[in-house]
């Protein structure tokens, strides 16, 4: 009987168990053929959501701004049916967990949307503690949902370039960021 477990084979079991986790959600509509088109469509959206929003916290989590350990995000504006559809999914599946946090004005309360923790080591994000969270608008919400990768990309360009200031991409009303092919 062992008296410990290297760090390395730790890392390596709950890396595999995060990455399966994240894959089951991809897979899931691709797997089953009984599922009608608009639910797949939804699981498509719920999906890259999580890409879009984990891999912009990865970003951030490599940038030089003053809080880079962000794993949650609240609404500045309200989010549409769509968008509130999405999440609720998301909380089903076990993909987000919601609490209440103060608004951006301080006057009222709006819900954080967390990634489940089980996502950290698939995107490289710091779970430990609590983390810093992100206001981000319906529109940002759906520009990733429908093009996590050019979402991601924004993010990166602005880390490359040595910039620590990401609101504006979480936040602008019309996201009118160029689209990377990558």
């Amino acid at each position: 009987r062992p008296d410990h477990i290297t760090p390395g084979v730790q890392n390596s079991v709950v890396r595999t168990f995060s990455d399966e986790y994240m894959n089951e959600l991809r897979d899931h509509a691709d797997r089953e053929e009984d599922i009608p088109r608009p639910d797949k469509e939804r699981l498509e959206k719920l999906t890259n959501l999580v890409e879009a929003m984990a891999g912009a916290f990865g970003q951030i989590l490599l940038s030089h701004a003053s809080e880079r350990r962000i794993f949650s995000f609240a609404f500045s504006d309200t989010p549409s049916k769509e968008v509130r559809d999405i999440l609720r999914l998301g909380e089903q599946k076990g993909v987000f967990h919601v609490a209440m946090i103060g608004n951006k004005e301080g006057t009222g309360r709006v819900r954080l949307y967390i990634l489940n923790r089980i996502l950290a080591p698939a995107f490289h994000l710091d779970a430990t503690g609590f983390a810093g969270y992100q206001f981000v608008t319906n529109s940002a919400v759906v520009s990733a949902m429908a093009n996590p990768e050019s979402f991601k990309a924004s993010i990166r360009r602005r880390r490359l370039s040595g910039e620590d200031q990401f609101d504006d991409i979480f936040e602008d009303e019309q996201l009118s960021l160029p689209f990377d092919q990558e």
